[in-house]
C-alpha cells in the first residue's frame, strides 16, 4: 500500500476483518458500521480493508467469489473514492475499479463498482441508470444494460456482493434506497459514517442486532484521531457571548455579521503587525 495506515487505522481494519468473519455466515443481510470521525481516513480504512480480504489467514472465513458495490452521495464523491483506491494501491492494484460507464454486464471477481445514489435514483435525464427491465422484451434497450440485469447476472455467476455505503446517514432509510439494496442483494453491508445514527432509537435498534450477532460496529475513538494529529481537538467558531448580542435575530444574518466582524478585526491586527 502506498500510504501506510497509522495505529488506530490498522486497528480498525483488523476489526473490520474480524467482524466480517463473525457475520459472513449470518442469515439475512448482516451489517457492519465503521463509525469514525470526519478527517480520520475513513476511505483509506475502507480501501485497505477491501484489499486485505485477498490475503486471508488460516483463521479467516472463506469468502469465496466476491465482488464489491461501493455507493456514495454523488458522482464527484464516487470518483474521488475510485481515484483514492487507485492512488493507494497502484501499480500493485489487485481489484478491478469500475463505474457504470466501463463495467461489463456482470461484475467480475474482486471488481469494485463505484456508484452514486443520484445516478440510480434520478427519474429522468440522459445519464440516469434504468433500474428495472421492462416486462415487454421489445422495449429492452438495444445497447447497454439495466441495473436489475447487472445484479442478476452477477448473482447467477455465483458471485456474492459486499456493499459499501459511504456516508450512510445521508441516503439510507428511504423507500428508494431500500429498493436499490434489494436489487444488489448483498451478502454483507458495510456502512461508513461519522454520524451513523439519526437518533437514539436507531442506535438502540442497531445495538440490538449486534447483541443477536446480526451486526457489528467498529468505532474509532476521536481521541486517537486527535492524538495522531489528523484533526484538532476543537475549533472555536463563535462564542456564546458573541451570539447573545444577536439573540432573536435571523441565524444566517447573525453568522454573516459575526464573520464580517471577525474579518475586520483580523485585518486591523495584520495592519498593526506590519507597522
Amino acid at each position: 500500500m502506498n500510504i501506510k495506515p497509522i495505529d488506530f487505522q490498522y486497528k480498525a481494519i483488523a476489526q473490520l476483518r474480524e467482524a466480517t468473519n463473525q457475520l459472513w455466515s449470518a442469515e439475512g443481510r448482516p451489517q457492519i458500521i465503521l463509525h469514525s470521525p470526519t478527517g480520520s481516513g475513513k476511505t483509506l480504512m475502507t480501501c485497505a480493508f477491501i484489499d486485505s480480504l485477498q490475503d486471508p489467514s488460516p483463521e479467516d472465513v472463506d469468502l469465496g467469489d466476491v465482488a464489491f458495490f461501493w455507493i456514495t452521495l454523488n458522482n464527484e464523491l464516487a470518483m474521488q473514492s475510485k481515484d483514492k483506491f487507485f492512488k493507494y494501491f497502484a501499480p500493485n492494484l489487485r481489484n478491478t475499479l469500475s463505474t457504470f460507464d466501463d463495467c461489463a454486464d456482470t461484475l467480475r471477481q474482486n471488481e469494485i463498482l463505484f456508484v452514486n445514489w443520484q445516478k440510480i435514483s434520478q427519474k429522468r435525464g440522459k445519464d440516469r441508470l434504468l433500474l428495472r427491465l421492462p416486462t415487454n422484451e421489445a422495449m429492452h434497450k438495444e445497447s447497454g444494460f439495466y441495473f436489475e440485469e447487472l445484479m442478476k447476472n452477477t448473482h447467477n455467476a455465483g458471485r456474492k456482493i459486499i456493499m459499501v455505503i459511504d456516508e450512510s446517514h445521508s441516503n439510507v432509510g428511504t423507500e428508494l434506497s431500500q429498493e436499490i439494496i434489494d436489487y444488489v442483494d448483498p451478502k454483507l453491508i458495510l456502512k461508513v459514517s461519522a454520524t451513523p445514527f439519526k437518533d437514539k432509537t436507531a442506535e438502540n435498534a442497531f445495538l440490538a442486532e449486534c447483541f443477536y450477532h446480526k451486526a457489528a460496529i467498529v468505532a474509532v475513538d476521536e481521541a486517537d484521531v486527535v492524538a495522531a494529529g489528523l484533526i484538532k481537538e476543537e475549533i472555536v467558531g463563535q462564542t456564546a457571548e458573541d451570539l447573545s448580542r444577536f439573540e432573536g435575530g435571523d441565524i444566517d444574518n447573525t453568522m454573516l455579521a459575526l464573520a464580517k466582524q471577525k474579518r475586520d478585526d483580523l485585518k486591523k491586527r495584520m495592519a498593526k503587525a506590519r507597522l
